[in-house]
């Protein structure tokens, strides 16, 4: 045995007090320190173990990093000397080696490949641990584990977004045959596309098939390659419907009613039947509201409103116009009412976008081709016109009538073999519609939008683990979905509100008698689980809208307050609006006053809620404010109807959304804008309450706007600033009937200069709102407005700065 061996120094003994160590070592991993938040690189990180097995975490600092980087190998023996011992402070985490020490590497630091041969290493050192330990090592943060299991339940890649930097990671579970660990993350593990086979056909094939074609349940769909030759003008181009039941919306006294209640504002869907061909024939084929979207980009409500798409003498607006005479390759929902029961209306469930057209279909000469269908012959009776500028909407309906001998024209074309029928692999999305899922089975996919993200809490205020996504998906259905605790903070971290999601295995739970306050009117929601996964979307793959509302007008809300089971969607337009209340040992909180026109109804927010409102209503806002709020709590007071705040609920104001407008079209009328609104005060005043353990304190706290010859700033002057421009205190000038007083009123019009601290939301979010930390009355010297201008052209480079201003 090679007697220099027994002079290197064991890594057991090594400690602090010196630094002529010698030890000889073998690499297990090396990798790289990099800060998280700033991406600096901050050295090397490398465990070593000695012939004892004896392991230790070492570092290399980025400074030094060049004298030893072309070194590093996994693997390798080294003999390292002049070296630094260090012992942790106690409070480090997720230390590799479950030891108290670890080795510094200096400039002095000598370390050289080993080439002697000498006691052999083993290829590895590790410090296992047993699974069943998880439970009690979990609370110690301080250390990585070692493990040994096997691999089962891998699931597919979750991919993700996190500091706008692609991430992902897949799970699966181990097991040493005793216990099962979940939720271990391998990263970037390709995912495969899901195709999906359908048998290609032409219309003629189409129309000839016959009822045993739907009895095979993979079998119900098919592609067809057709030419849109034009969509049928004799049927309106949208239609309003029902988003609880999905059917179209009947018009019944000038106002839309289903499921035993009035739709205000109903939402509306495209209906375009298109009359498609092939060399072989035409058939009408009903285009879906989702697909028209992505292929054009806009909602109904986007056409609707752009007037010059909209030509009174032809019904179908210029932008789907311009879906006409190309080529697109259709999937198409074969049902029984098609083969067996002779509908000649065909139903696309997915279309591509349009193709490079090499062929005009021109009959070949030597086949019969079926006449050319002129119209749908469906029997659709017309509704009322409706007052805006689109066709009427029209009430449909889904009933059939056998195909008459005469519609047909034999052709020598044989009826098609299925076997035999070209098969063209197609991506598909293959996913299902939130309103068809159930509590069945929970290997559920959807693809959907997260429009609403919140965390429920006790009476007392604590606030729950667990927290609540509210998902729409391209059919307009929303869905509440519950993340457990469990799995709550790495969905959190995933899962951002406004983007769209393909979401994969997941349970389906009905709601109980006692699941009162419900965000939809649905009977079941969602619930997350550890097999869960999600995957972020581009908006280009697929259309789902930036939101949706199911508003209630003030008439029917008398219903609502009756019961407990769901909560409500209402717009109106801000009326008027209390000051914030903020009294000692009582809730926050503010109220307002909203109409729609015919009706008011009381508003009072509270808690932070009551807060971020007024925080947003002190914005500069294009007047009168409109506001929808979403999932609010319906109560009642003798005949007063009364709105507040629940855990899910959210405000939008001035929201891009078609109710919005439409609203803003009621105060087009005078006598709506005369009769129902009343004068907002520009003066917005609050009085903050101070409140320590020996007394309660009120203090000015008052938002002015100021203005110069350049224009106007909303500045907030709290209560030295007040008390030194009118020498009082809050106490002294408290007026008894709560108006406004008198003496703080007598600031405006005054002359002053005054210090402005300036943030970083005034810089990047261009907020025109600032804090006054300095006041004076009279103007600044030249000098000083010169300083201000040369602060003022650095401003951008600060996170916030203090400037003045006369």
């Amino acid at each position: 045995m090679d007697k220099a061996l027994y002079s290197f120094d064991s890594l057991e003994d090594i400690e602090d007090s010196r630094t002529d160590w010698k030890v000889r070592v073998k690499s297990q991993s090396i990798w790289k320190g990099i800060n998280r938040k700033t991406g600096e690189f901050k050295g090397y990180n490398i465990v070593f173990f000695d012939d004892y097995s004896t392991r230790v975490h070492a570092f290399i600092s980025s400074q030094i990093v060049p004298q030893f980087e072309d070194l590093l190998t996994e693997e390798q023996m080294y003999l390292i000397t002049n070296f630094k011992v260090l012992f942790y402070n106690g409070d480090e985490t997720n230390r590799p080696v479950r030891t108290e020490k670890h080795i510094y590497f200096t400039s002095d630091t000598v370390m050289v490949k080993e080439t002697v041969s000498g006691l052999k290493f083993p290829n590895y050192s590790f410090d296992m641990r047993n699974l069943e330990e998880m439970e009690v090592i979990k609370k110690d943060n301080r250390f990585l584990i070692d493990v040994v299991a096997v691999v089962e339940s891998v699931q597919e890649k979750a991919v993700y977004m996190k500091d706008a930097v692609e991430k992902s990671h897949v799970a699966f579970t181990i097991s040493d045959g005793r216990y099962r660990q979940p939720g271990f993350y391998v990263m970037d593990i390709e995912e495969e596309e899901e195709v999906l086979e359908l048998p290609q056909m032409k219309i003629k094939e189409l129309r000839d098939l016959n009822e045993s074609f739907v009895q095979v349940p993979e079998v119900k769909k098919v592609t067809c390659q057709v030419t849109l030759k034009r969509f049928d003008e004799k049927q309106n181009w949208y239609s309003a419907y029902c988003i609880k039941c999905e059917k179209d919306l009947d018009m019944v006294d000038g106002n839309y009613n289903c499921c035993g209640r009035n739709y205000p504002y109903p939402d509306k869907r495209f209906r375009l039947y298109g009359l498609c061909s092939d060399e072989t024939g035409t058939v009408p084929i009903v285009w879906p509201d989702e697909e028209i979207s992505r292929l054009t980009g806009k909602t109904v409500y986007d056409v609707d409103a752009d007037d010059d798409e909209v030509d009174v003498k032809n019904k179908i607006p210029d932008i789907l116009k311009s879906l006409e005479k190309k080529q697109y390759r259709l999937d198409i929902l074969l049902t029984e009412e098609n083969v067996k029961q002779g509908s000649n209306v065909y139903n696309a469930t997915k279309i591509s976008k349009p193709l490079e057209i090499t062929d005009n279909h021109d009959p070949n000469p030597n086949v019969h081709v079926v006449n050319e269908q002129t119209e749908i012959t469906n029997d659709i009776s017309k509704e009322p016109t409706s007052n805006i500028n689109s066709p009427a909407t029209e009430k449909s309906t889904n009933k059939t009538k056998s195909r008459l001998k005469a519609d047909i024209i034999e052709t020598p074309i044989k009826k098609p073999d299925l076997k035999k029928v070209k098969l063209e692999k197609m991506s598909t999305n293959a996913c299902d519609s939130l309103r068809n899922i159930n509590s069945s089975r929970a290997d559920w996919k959807v693809k959907a939008r997260v429009i609403r993200q919140w965390r429920g809490s006790t009476n007392s205020g604590i606030v729950f683990k667990s927290y609540n996504i509210l998902l729409l998906d391209a059919k307009n259905c929303r869905m509440h979905v519950f993340i457990p605790a469990a799995i709550a903070d790495k969905m959190s971290r995933i899962i951002e509100e406004g983007k769209i999601y393909l979401i994969k295995n997941f349970t389906v739970k009905d709601f109980t008698e006692k699941d009162n306050y419900r965000v939809v009117h649905m009977d079941k929601q969602i619930s997350f689980t550890t097999e869960t996964r999600v995957k972020e979307l581009d908006d280009s793959e697929i259309f789902i809208p930036t939101n949706n509302f199911d508003l209630f007008q003030f008439s029917d809300l008398k219903s609502q307050a009756t019961q407990d089971v769901y909560l409500t969607d209402v717009i109106g337009i801000i009326k008027s609006k209390e000051e914030i209340s903020r009294i000692p040992n009582k809730q926050v909180k503010v109220k307002f006053v909203i109409t729609d026109g015919s009706k008011n109804v009381n508003v009072t927010f509270w808690k932070s809620f009551a807060e971020e409102f007024e925080q947003a209503m002190s914005e500069e806002l294009q007047q009168p404010v409109t506001i929808i709020i979403a999932s609010a709590r319906v109560t009642q007071y003798k005949d007063q109807i009364d709105l507040c705040n629940y855990s899910p609920t959210k405000y939008y104001l001035n929201y891009e959304h078609h109710s919005v407008g439409k609203m803003r079209k009621l105060l087009e009328d005078p006598n709506f804008s005369n009769s129902n609104l009343g004068r907002i005060k520009k003066e917005v005043t609050t009085f903050n309450i101070d409140q320590t353990s020996a007394k309660t304190t009120t203090r000015f706290h008052i938002t002015t706007v100021v203005a110069d010859n350049t224009g106007e700033l909303k500045v907030v002057l709290k209560d030295r600033e007040i008390r030194n421009l009118i020498h009082k205190y809050v106490e002294e000038v408290d007026s008894e009937d709560d108006s406004f007083p008198e003496a703080v009123r007598s600031i405006q019009g005054m002359q002053c200069s005054f210090q402005l601290f300036v943030t970083a939301n005034n810089v990047e979010e261009k907020s025109s709102k600032f804090m006054a930390t300095k006041i004076i009355k009279g103007f600044n010297t030249e000098e000083d407005v010169a300083e201000q201008e040369q602060t003022l052209e650095t401003m951008e480079n600060l996170g916030s700065q203090e400037w003045t201003c006369g």
